[in-house]
């Protein structure tokens, strides 16, 4: 429901971050088995069939996301993607629905980071998406028939921040605006630690050795704390 939860509160910032102006509605893909989360009676007709479609479209180029980053990095082909293949990995659909207030509040969704791995993000042509970039927020543009990548933490902490996992919002919009985003994240078991490329081990390791699992618990003590 629109204003039950903020974004921003993954930072720890619970106390001071107004409620999300937004409207989700969530599903999870179990990777071997293929089965969602939900059934057709929560689905209106028209999803039916193109929600599972679209999710399993989206795991697919997941992978070849995966193997790309293999090659970018100069490391083992599958290196990536060997922490995805069983049902413990997480691959999640979100669609976002955010609406106009009315009150002065300065975003949509607030400010905070992905904290798993690659996110795909189709937007529609209502602009609100922003990064932060060396301390400044920059509008990303909408362009049609292109999705957007962006990488969560465990990537920051897999490359020892080679690659970045950006901050982002949604700005306060005056219209409605849609998006369609999907998480993926390894299994939880799995230990995330600097990986064994030339970019990555250039200087000393920033991250300790985790698991996906103590990572994720790590966030949920910020919020409530």
């Amino acid at each position: 429901p629109i204003g039950l939860e903020s974004a921003a509160n993954y930072k720890g910032e619970k106390k001071s971050s107004p409620p999300d102006s937004v409207e989700v509605f969530f599903s999870i893909l179990k990777s071997q088995s293929k089965q969602f989360n939900f059934s057709n009676d929560q689905l209106h007709e028209m999803f039916r069939d193109v929600l599972p479609e679209y999710i399993l479209k989206s795991r697919q180029l997941i992978s070849y996301v995966h193997n790309i980053a293999d090659m970018a990095l100069e490391l083992d082909d599958n290196t990536f993607e060997k922490n995805y293949t069983n049902d413990n990995a997480i691959f999640m659909l979100r669609l976002a629905k955010y609406v106009p207030m009315k009150n002065e509040q300065p975003s949509a969704l607030g400010e905070h980071q992905d904290y798993l791995g690659f996110t795909l993000i189709q937007n529609d042509d209502v602009p609100g998406l922003e990064v932060n970039v060396n301390g400044k927020w920059f509008h990303v543009e909408s362009k049609p028939d292109t999705l957007l990548l962006i990488a969560g933490e465990f990537i920051e902490r897999w490359t020892n921040n080679h690659w970045r996992s950006v901050l982002h919002r949604v700005a306060a919009v005056k219209q409605l605006r849609y998006s369609i985003i999907f998480f993926s994240g390894p299994d939880l078991n799995c230990v995330i630690q600097t990986l064994p490329c030339k970019k990555c081990i250039e200087q000393p390791s920033k991250y300790a050795p985790i698991t996906g699992y103590e990572h994720s618990e790590q966030k949920k003590a910020a919020i409530r704390n």
